[in-house]
């Protein structure tokens, strides 16, 4: 083995000036998509159990990545705010460290310079680094590539040594990297791999290591629930062979799109299929000559990827960001084996391999562009929802003209980290289309009663998005113009039971307005305006003081004298708030809300019977 001196760190620099070309405006993204949903995170930290619900609660797609997603958006955040750039230098400086582990680890087996400054080339100019590098959501695949490499690092230095302390560094990084990606299981099949191209025999210690992965993994298949349907769901069938042919396609080149195709006469379909059979004719060879490094990089390709196999609706080029490692270790030692042979057989490797390296970075190049503008538009959405917001306190927002794209990249997303109730016309509820299993986003659509209801009181502000100049226009007074009749006729569907314009619609069984609210019997009614789509619930905020220790008291909900709900009111503390889901619409334009609680609450010297003190309720 050879070792990585000084001298051989400017074998790192044509991957590093590789990288800074194609990433030159995916490095400098703004958020958007799932990072507002992680930047939302730090809102909800209030107290110690509160940051470990943020830490370990799983998310829609059943992950708890605690490193890579939680601590990363909420150490961050916390510490620079909205400023993407701190984000985007530890992104940036963990993919260094990533080239410099690639480097050192094929120059230490093949003992080359030009497989170990070749390789990193490979794996910044593939498709698989171009999101993760661009979005900051996806750092997990960053970070989870160092662990994997890193853990590697340690097994040849323990391999070649003995020493315990690379052994204990491998455990480390086992266990690190499995609160990163959940891929970081396949390690033990990746170092067991290595042992026996190498030794033709597995370590006692790598088998300890498959052990952890199999209990890692168990727990995480059991205890996190996941998807059963839409594209998250998993597929444990012969489409996964399928899957796999549709990544390897990927790596070759990725699906570059003809006008990002410099080379007009060559088809660029043509570059991938050569380059596949010269790859898979490499492969054959290595495997008779015993090129160990090659037939590892295939091993690496195929186990790192076999995680993601199973979701055969959910293809993405990102999830090549750690195997496609192995690709560049076939390439790299494909070049250096044709270097050592005659001319024209340097000269055909290099003119294949370097039309691989133009379509894959053209391909690279174009997404990360395309990041680069969508987070562009996201900026420009959010500083003008957060105007708005400053401009317009306590007043229903109502924003048109969003398109679909522009609602899942920013809008949906980013509503929670603004103070303010902000949602879509509803009549452009038909433009959005939720990817398959998604649920549904009936939140973050006004409700036309909620329009009306607003308009009514001048509690509303229009505005309408122009793609063109990237702003919101405001259109309050056109939009008041414009509302349906029908809209505003409905009743409510925001009471606040304090509020002498909102009285006329509460019904038996409520006391006088207080601070705060109303209190109510046992059973109490209201009037509100029916949802007006599937996915409603109905949000209840009140209050009902501590007791002694006693059974829980129980609030049963009723909508239209069916029952909704039943929910035991907290027993740590005074407030609540529950929402309720709301049957689907069936015709009508009001629906009677009924509350009724098990037992009333005595107050010295009040000879009412109280249920419960209610603030408001409102469906979203």
């Amino acid at each position: 083995m050879r070792r990585f001196g000084w001298r051989d760190a400017w074998l790192v620099l044509p991957a590093v000036a590789l990288m800074a070309w194609l990433d030159w405006h995916g490095l400098r993204s703004w958020f958007h998509q799932d990072d507002f949903a992680w930047l939302s995170l730090d809102g909800r930290v209030h107290s110690f159990a509160g940051l470990l619900d943020a830490l370990f609660r799983p998310a829609a797609q059943g992950t708890v990545r605690v490193f890579s997603e939680r601590l990363f958006f909420l150490g961050l955040e916390r510490l620079f705010g909205l400023d993407h750039r701190p984000f985007h230098l530890v992104v940036l400086a963990t993919q260094w460290a990533n080239l410099v582990l690639l480097c050192w680890i094929t120059l230490r087996v093949t003992g080359s310079r030009l497989a170990a400054a070749a390789a990193p080339v490979f794996w910044a100019a593939g498709i698989g680094l171009a999101v993760p590098l661009a979005w900051l959501s996806a750092y997990n695949q960053i970070l989870c590539s160092f662990c994997l490499l890193a853990a590697f690092a340690c097994l040849l230095r323990w391999l070649e040594t003995g020493r315990r302390r690379w052994l204990a560094a491998q455990w480390a990084l086992l266990v690190f990297g499995f609160g990163v990606l959940e891929i970081m299981v396949v390690y033990p099949a990746l170092a067991a791999a290595w042992c026996w191209l190498d030794r033709r025999r597995v370590p006692r210690q790598i088998w300890w290591m498959w052990g952890a992965s199999a209990v890692f993994a168990a727990a995480h298949m059991l205890l996190i629930p996941k998807q059963s349907e839409g594209v998250y769901a998993r597929h444990w069938d012969f489409s996964m062979l399928r899957t796999y042919g549709q990544y390897w396609s990927l790596a070759l080149g990725g699906n570059l799109e003809p006008e990002h195709w410099p080379l007009s006469w060559l088809p660029r379909r043509a570059v991938a299929a050569i380059t596949g059979m010269a790859a898979a004719a490499w492969l054959a060879l290595a495997w008779r000559r015993g090129e160990r490094l090659a037939v590892f990089g295939l091993a690496w390709f195929t186990l790192a990827l076999a995680p993601v196999l199973p979701l055969r609706d959910h293809v993405s080029d990102y999830y090549l960001a750690a195997p496609s490692i192995g690709w560049a270790w076939v390439a790299a030692t494909a070049l250096q084996a044709a270097w050592s042979r005659g001319l024209w057989l340097k000269a055909a490797a290099a003119l294949l391999l370097a039309l691989h390296l133009m379509y894959a970075g053209a391909a690279h190049r174009a997404t990360a562009e395309w990041r680069y503008e969508r987070g562009l538009e996201a900026r420009h959405l959010f500083l003008a929802l957060e105007r708005a917001a400053e401009l317009h306190p306590g007043r229903l927002i109502v924003v048109s003209g969003i398109d679909n794209e522009l609602f899942w990249g920013a809008f949906y997303d980013a509503r929670p980290l603004l103070q303010q109730r902000i949602c879509l016309d509803p009549r452009s509820a038909a433009a959005i289309q939720a990817p398959a299993g998604f649920g549904h986003t009936s939140e973050a659509f006004c409700a036309p009663a909620g329009i009306a209801d607003a308009a009514r009181g001048r509690r509303l502000a229009a505005y309408r998005w122009d793609p063109v100049a990237r702003r919101l226009r405001a259109e309050a007074r056109l939009y008041r113009h414009r509302l349906p009749r029908e809209w505003l006729g409905l009743p409510p569907s925001r009471i606040d039971t304090a509020s002498q314009a909102d009285a006329g619609w509460l019904g038996e069984g409520w006391y006088q307005a207080e601070a705060g609210g109303r209190w109510t019997s046992l059973r109490a009614a209201v009037t509100m305006a029916a949802p007006d789509r599937a996915g409603r619930h109905l949000v209840i905020q009140g209050y009902r003081p501590l007791e002694p220790p006693s059974p829980a008291v129980w609030l049963t909900v009723l909508v239209d004298g069916v029952e909704a709900g039943r929910y035991a009111l907290p027993k740590d503390r005074p407030d609540f708030m529950v929402a309720v889901p709301l049957p689907a619409p069936g015709g009508a334009a009001a629906m009677r809300v009924e509350l009724a609680v098990d037992r009333p609450i005595t107050a010295p010297g009040d000879r009412r019977v109280l249920g419960v003190m209610i603030s408001r309720l409102e469906y979203r």
